[in-house]
């Protein structure tokens, strides 16, 4: 008697394979060949070291059964190598054979013109993810890329685009029209200082009332860009219900009596502690009243017992804590990515950034939201910042000793206006 399960419930199944073990699925038998090669096919991932855009073409071309499977191409280098770029026609033909594609991602990969795309080459995807991560292309190529595409989530980690004309603008006015999503983590221009933020070029011309989840990396340093962001969202955050900021690292200032009048400083112009003067206020209740999660991109370093000594890490966690009690009441979610330093002792948690941090303050700032589900801290490890996606939150981290535990559990103690609430909790 042959039993017959469901293709859904088959999918299901595979759905929880590795690939190796699809292979092997493979084998078993037509019905289980059908089903395996979905989930085989369902993400592709191409190394164009050793792949070209020609032979993507081909095999796509000699499998047409296969290509309705992918939803997801990843086109990848490696390392450093200079790699040939890629002729956006070409990559509009590989597209062209993907029909049910929802996610492209480029990384370390260039793009080159001639812009010669016709339309025949440009199949409508109705929600299309594009990922752009340490990517390299003519600002005439992104632009088509963007108009052609139309994509509905955006993410542009360091992204060096090549000037176009100085007297035309980079962008046209479509190019972010159907942009619901957008995290950039650093957009410039190859052929100018840093001081010149492509990034702020992108901000000019999205559209109002579109964006429901927007993402920003920057250099805190350099005060115009955290201006940008304040005017940004003044003038285009209502709508936006994720939050997502990247401060880039931890702060540089000077003069040396200036950083330690700050550091010692823990009440602050208004109770959060000392920052620099020159990092603008941002009322998110106003800006961004629809505002339900907020994520930020923090550091956690080693602290000397000497305060001369100390790291510039806790300046950002005040200031974060500042920007989050500007929130507005009906804030759903707070996380905290962030980096660990390679110095940070973890057999000793108050050699940390995290035994600094006013806890006290982040109890009462808490506190007043009475709507709040979830509290998370995630520390990312030492994977370099460009290798992850922009403000990806892991699901797991490998344990590289009892610190996790030791501070979650200090952080927590802490924290002691949610023992009696029902909001979860999560450190590492």
């Amino acid at each position: 008697m042959t039993t017959y399960f469901p293709s859904e419930l088959l999918l299901k199944i595979v759905g929880h394979l590795s690939k190796s073990k699809l292979r092997e699925l493979c084998f078993v038998s037509r019905d289980w060949l059908n089903v395996a090669q979905v989930g085989l096919f369902r993400t592709v991932r191409v190394n164009m070291v050793q792949k070209s855009a020609q032979d993507l073409i081909a095999f796509r071309q000699s499998s047409p059964h296969l290509r309705t499977y992918v939803n997801q191409l990843h086109l990848f280098g490696r390392g450093s190598m200079e790699l040939p770029p890629m002729n956006i026609g070409d990559l509009f033909k590989v597209l062209q054979l993907l029909p049910a594609i929802r996610c492209l991602k480029l990384y370390r990969v260039s793009i080159a013109g001639p812009v010669e795309v016709t339309d025949d080459l440009v199949s409508s995807q109705p929600e299309l993810k594009l990922m752009l991560s340490n990517f390299q292309s003519g600002v005439d190529v992104l632009d088509t890329i963007l108009t052609r595409l139309h994509p509905t989530e955006l993410h542009l980690q360091h992204v060096i685009v090549d000037p176009s004309d100085e007297f035309q603008p980079p962008f046209r006015q479509d190019a972010f029209k159907g942009v619901r999503v957008l995290n950039i983590g650093g957009v410039y221009n190859s052929g100018a200082p840093r001081t010149r933020w492509t990034t702020s070029d992108i901000l000019a011309i999205c559209p109002v009332d579109t964006l429901t989840t927007f993402g920003l990396g920057y250099d805190i340093d350099r005060h115009q860009h955290g201006e940008e962001l304040r005017r940004f969202l003044e003038t285009k955050g209502r709508h936006v219900e994720c939050l997502n900021i990247d401060y880039g690292h931890w702060t540089v200032i000077e003069p040396e009596a200036e950083k330690m009048r700050l550091m010692m400083d823990d009440v602050g112009r208004d109770g959060f502690g000392g920052t620099p003067s020159e990092w603008p206020t941002i009322k998110l209740s106003t800006c961004c009243p629809a505002l339900k999660h907020i994520t930020f991109f923090l550091f956690v370093e080693y602290e000397s017992p000497d305060d001369s000594k100390k790291s510039s890490a806790i300046y950002l966690w005040r200031y974060a804590l500042r920007l989050i009690s500007t929130a507005p009441k009906n804030l759903i979610s707070i996380t905290v990515l962030f980096d660990l330093g390679g110095n940070v002792p973890y057999e000793d948690l108050d050699r940390s950034t995290i035994y600094t941090v006013n806890w006290e303050k982040w109890d009462e700032v808490l506190r007043g939201f009475e709507k709040l589900e979830r509290v998370s801290f995630v520390p990312l490890g030492f994977e370099g910042r460009a290798e992850r996606e922009t403000f990806a939150v892991p699901a797991t981290q490998p344990r590289v000793s009892d610190w996790p535990e030791e501070a979650s559990e200090f952080v927590y103690k802490q924290l002691s206006s949610l023992h009696k609430r029902n909001v979860e909790f999560r450190f590492a």
